[in-house]
């Protein structure tokens, strides 16, 4: 029954509107009667947008989903393109994508609508979102609980973002359009086994698929300290766990993306999981590639691939597995380079790879080379005991250069691989250069080895100096240049920095081979006894390696001995035994840096009659213009022998000093002499 009032309202407004303002002034008093107004008025105008959307909202109020889900299908059938409904249908999106609790209402709702309606519902919602991000978002969710549409939206979303990260001309492939096409929807389309698009298609995805990742992995630090960063779990590969434990990585949240998806848990995983997809999407036969447990077995597994004649399988898998074991090489090698291990507690010192303190002089390049080189024709590596986990170390840097090998082994590798380096950018990825000096070191290529080393040190201004000058010394000193060696040994002793560690033994990790190599840890109980054995090798070389010996080189490398003694004590014997048989040596710094009581017990017995009464021209030169420059007399010789007395027994005083103080500072004031007296 109308009351009169209700009759006044009505004539002031329309019909629907008045139905609806009555349903909803009862609905907290008679809930019964509320649903009654609407009924009516429904019926009455079944095609109105507002009853319709009034009533879903009762029952919205009332929790009631099946309900709500009805008459939301209602709306969504009639009146599509009403704003309050795509509102609606946005807010269902986000619930749905959302694990809260918060929205399980909602979630509900979407629940109760047929699989169909709620397909269209989805595809409506991205339609109409302008945001290629957001549609991303959303066809994650379409996709993977729609397989049928892939083959018509997935494919038409691939070309969407690719259309969209190339026309941003952005200068990284590490943007929200490649994470999301690489990461989310890639997989998801790969594994439709319904999937129909072009060979050259797949093989495009595949390449930027990579490249991201590659990108992702070996980011370099961030130079703003404004960057908001992310902790992530380690990025070392799964099955390489030794010193990944204690690692983290700081990497920057990608613009465009929430804080959580900008972090990829397991790249290395990701990767070899979508390489898999790929694989089979091509017809390749990669079977368990990246899931061997070691490296020897994976290498194995890539020969017997390439021997199967597949040239773009083998390039890409190839790559692959050679850019894993690098960077993880490169990223123990120098862990400042990569944000991943640029901080944090598994943060090492560098570590440089150089030639052993033994001369091998077989190998200097200059013999032509042919196209098709020997596989694994490298060196022996020794390890410092200061470098953690070395086994794997030296294994990702040897399964590297096999890698690099075989896909320089064949003209069409070759070519395959060179295409692809070019398309991911490989000029900017420093790690690589350094790579490619480690290998013509590896090979016993001085002269390519120096070169590349020149080229690096001009071109890259975050090149490590100690290193470049290290690895330098170590080639010059392969090919008898001992002058430019020492120079640049005295570079780096001068650039050391300072430990407390001071273990110096290495261990053989890659036996087999005449050619020795070392990989050691950049601190000074690595470098500097490294240093110094290498320029008492130049120096001996000096002395004693022509027909006529040398006493300023000779005097200089025993002012070396000293270090570690009694490390070097046979070669200081040899030395003695040649001196004796000479009977004289000439060294006027004698007093200034010999302080070794074994050797100042030597030298004075070589004055004795026993001793081969060997002329010692030592004493300092002040002390000897002294002396009339006449032939000496029985006085004049015992005036001699007075002096020599003295100053030895002062000396004798000086035996406590500190000796690597003492060598340091021999280095610093000698250094110019060294280097003249290897020339």
């Amino acid at each position: 029954n109308f009351k009169m009032e209700d009759v006044e309202m009505k004539n002031e407004e329309n019909t629907e509107t008045w139905l609806v303002n009555r349903a909803r002034q009862c609905l907290t008093t008679d809930p019964y009667a509320s649903k009654a107004w609407l009924l009516t008025a429904r019926t009455l105008f079944p095609k109105n947008f507002s009853i319709q959307f009034e009533a879903y909202g009762i029952a919205k109020a009332e929790q009631d989903t099946k309900e709500a889900a009805r008459l939301l299908e209602e709306m969504f059938t009639e009146f599509p393109d009403k704003e309050k409904l795509a509102c609606e249908l946005q807010s269902i999106s986000n619930a749905v994508q959302c694990k809260t609790q918060e929205n399980q209402f909602l979630k509900g709702v979407f629940e109760n609508i047929p699989p169909e309606m709620q397909s269209k519902m989805l595809l409506k919602i991205g339609e109409q979102n302008k945001d290629i991000i957001e549609q991303a978002r959303l066809m994650v969710l379409v996709l993977n609980t729609f397989p049928h549409l892939i083959q018509q939206h997935g494919l038409k979303l691939v070309d969407s973002l690719l259309f969209t990260e190339k026309h941003a001309h952005l200068h990284s492939s590490i943007n929200c359009y490649r994470k999301y096409l690489v990461c989310d929807i890639m997989p998801i389309i790969l594994r439709y086994q319904k999937l129909d698009a072009p060979v050259k298609h797949i093989q495009k995805w595949l390449q930027k698929s990579i490249e991201f990742y590659i990108s992702y992995i070996a980011q370099p630090p961030s130079k703003d300290i404004n960057t908001p960063m992310l902790k992530s779990p380690d990025l070392m590969s799964p099955t390489k766990t030794s010193f990944a434990a204690g690692s983290f990585k700081k990497l920057g949240i990608i613009p465009g993306l929430t804080e959580s998806e900008s972090v990829i848990a397991t790249p290395w995983n990701s990767l070899f999981e979508l390489l898999e997809l790929f694989g089979q999407k091509l017809g390749w036969n990669i079977g368990n590639l990246y899931r061997l447990k070691s490296r020897e077995a994976q290498w194995q597994h890539l020969v017997a691939m390439q021997q199967r004649g597949d040239t773009k399988e083998t390039v890409y898998c190839g790559s692959v597995l050679f850019l894993e074991c690098l960077i993880l090489h490169a990223s123990r090698v120098e862990s400042d380079q990569f944000a991943a291990t640029s901080s944090g507690p598994g943060l090492h010192p560098p570590l440089v790879l150089v030639e052993t303190c033994s001369r091998n002089t077989s190998s200097t390049s200059s013999e032509p080379k042919s196209k098709k080189m020997k596989l694994d024709a490298g060196a022996s590596i020794h390890i410092s005991k200061t470098v953690p986990a070395s086994l794997e170390v030296v294994q990702n840097f040897t399964t590297a250069f096999r890698c690099w090998q075989l896909l320089h082994s064949k003209e069409s590798l070759e070519k395959e691989l060179t295409k692809l380096l070019h398309y991911w950018k490989s000029e900017n990825w420093p790690w690589l250069s350094n790579f490619e000096t480690d290998c013509h070191l590896y090979q016993g290529e001085y002269r390519e080895a120096i070169a590349k080393l020149e080229n690096i040190k001009k071109s890259n201004a975050n090149f490590s100096v100690l290193r470049a000058d290290l690895q330098l010394a170590s080639c010059y000193y392969c090919m008898g240049t001992y002058s430019k060696a020492c120079e640049m040994l005295l570079n780096v002793i001068e650039s050391l920095p300072h430990v407390t560690d001071s273990n110096q033994s290495q261990e053989e990790i890659s036996p087999g081979s005449s050619h020795q190599l070392q990989l050691l840890s950049c601190t000074e109980s690595d470098i500097l006894p490294y240093c110094i054995k290498l320029i008492i090798n130049c120096l001996k070389e000096k002395a004693f390696g022509h027909i006529e010996t040398d006493d300023t080189a000779a005097g200089h490398m025993m002012v070396l001995l000293q270090y570690d003694w009694p490390k070097y004590e046979s070669l200081f014997s040899s030395a003695i035994k040649v001196i004796k048989e000479k009977g004289i040596f000439s060294y006027n710094l004698f007093f200034n840096y010999f302080i070794n009581i074994d050797m100042l017990e030597e030298f004075t017995w070589l004055k004795t009659q026993d001793g081969g009464k060997v002329n010692l021209n030592v004493l300092p030169v002040n002390v000897q213009t002294a002396i009339p420059q006449r032939t000496v007399t029985r006085g004049q010789q015992k005036g001699v022998k007075e002096d020599f007395k003295i100053h030895m027994e002062k000396q004798v005083r000086r035996t406590n000093e500190n000796v690597e103080q003492l060598i340091r500072q021999f280095l610093t004031e000698q250094k110019q002499n060294l280097r003249l007296c290897l020339i």
